[in-house]
C-alpha cells in the first residue's frame, strides 16, 4: 500500500463491478456502471482497474526510488536532473495524490 494517507486502506476487491474494503461483504467505495457494450464485461474490468488502484500507486512509488538508488549507485556525484521519463512519473504520482500542478 501507498505510505500517502487520504486514501481508504486496503486492500481493495470487487464483486460484481464493485469496489469493496473491510472484512466480511465488505464497505463499498466505488461502484463501475455496466453501460451495456462489451458483453457486460467492460464494467468488471474498470471495477478491477480500480480496485488495483493502491497497490499500482505503492508499486510505482516503491520502482521509482528504486530506479533512483540504481542512478545514484551508478554515478553516485551526478547532479540529479530530471528526464522527461522521470518527470511523467512524478506526474503520475503527483495527479494521483492530488498534487497536481503543485
Amino acid at each position: 500500500m501507498s505510505k500517502h494517507s487520504g486514501f481508504t486502506p486496503g486492500p481493495w476487491r470487487t464483486s460484481h463491478g464493485v469496489v469493496l474494503v473491510g472484512p466480511g461483504g465488505g464497505t463499498t467505495i466505488a461502484r463501475a456502471y455496466d453501460r451495456g457494450d462489451k458483453k457486460g464485461e467492460e464494467h468488471l474490468a474498470n471495477a478491477r482497474l480500480i480496485a488495483a488502484a493502491p497497490d499500482l500507486l505503492a508499486e510505482n512509488e516503491r520502482l521509482r526510488e528504486l530506479l533512483e538508488r540504481a542512478a545514484n549507485a551508478l554515478d553516485p556525484i551526478r547532479h540529479p536532473t530530471m528526464t522527461a521519463e522521470d518527470e511523467l512519473v512524478e506526474n503520475d504520482i503527483a495527479r494521483t495524490l492530488g498534487r497536481e500542478g503543485a
